[in-house]
């Protein structure tokens, strides 16, 4: 698999792990930008494809580079190069997805432990709940989400109606007594999602590993 461009050049190297999971390693040839690979840590990535790991500073790349991506891949955003604190929403467009209502943050509170680096999603400046919508339809989300009280990740259509959804049952706080593990991975995989939200019911919840299947990539 490549990544079409102009003066960049992407190598693979695949790594199969059980339950059908597919983690791919992009090492970026390129002395301007940094490189970027998945972490060693297990993904959730459940669909068979290789994953592309992107970040804002990449994203900034691409746009003078002609990047894009030219085989069908899952899409992991790597969420390091943002600034805690700082106000998510066309940072990833170039990859396909805007975040209405998303706040990046290194989180202070032990409960909400990040699951890769130092960086986590929140709802702000409305606490509870976050947005993201792709610019063509997607087939496939998923995230770590970590949450105060029951959280609910929901997919829409494009006329706005709920077409697939996956739950947590209740709390999954980072040294609680609770059965539910922190980051647990929340799934949906339908055609036609053109929007996502992941909401909890009077609480807080973080989202870690964001990632997505472009429908027609």
């Amino acid at each position: 698999m490549k990544l079409s461009k102009s003066g960049i050049s992407y190598t693979a190297a695949q790594k199969q792990c059980k339950e059908d999971v597919m983690v791919e390693k992009y090492r970026l040839q390129s002395n301007s930008i940094k490189e970027l690979e998945t972490p060693k840590k297990e993904a959730i990535d459940w669909i068979d494809l290789p994953t592309i790991v992107v970040s804002h500073g990449l994203a900034k790349a691409a746009l003078g580079n002609g990047v894009k991506i030219d085989e069908p891949a899952c899409i992991r955003l790597d969420l390091e190069d943002l600034k805690c604190f700082e106000a998510v929403d066309s940072q990833f467009e170039r990859w396909g997805v805007t975040f209405t209502n998303t706040m990046a943050i290194h989180p202070s509170n032990p409960a909400f432990p990040p699951y890769y680096g130092n960086t986590v999603l929140i709802g702000a400046p409305k606490s509870g709940s976050l947005e993201a919508t792709f610019s063509t339809p997607v087939s496939y989300v998923s995230a770590f989400v970590t949450s105060s009280r029951r959280a609910v990740l929901a997919a829409y259509d494009q006329e706005g109606v709920a077409i697939a959804h996956a739950e947590i049952s209740g709390a999954n706080l980072a040294g609680s007594e609770g059965l539910i593990a922190p980051n647990t991975p929340l799934c949906v995989r339908v055609p036609n999602i053109h929007r996502v939200t992941f909401f909890t019911f009077d609480g807080h919840l973080t989202v870690d590993g964001f990632s997505y299947h472009l429908q027609n990539g």
